[in-house]
C-alpha cells in the first residue's frame, strides 16, 4: 500500500509539472502569434 501512495505521488507531481510546461507552451505560442503581427 505504500508503495502504491508514493506511485500515485509521483504520477500526480509528473502530471503538475506536464501541465505547467503545457501551459506556458501555449503562452509561448501565443505571444509569438501576436509578436509576429505586430508591423515591426
Amino acid at each position: 500500500m505504500d508503495s502504491l501512495n508514493s506511485f500515485r505521488n509521483v504520477t500526480e507531481r509528473d502530471i503538475d509539472l506536464l501541465l505547467i510546461k503545457y501551459h506556458l507552451a501555449l503562452q509561448i505560442g501565443l505571444f509569438t502569434k501576436l509578436w509576429e503581427r505586430l508591423p515591426l
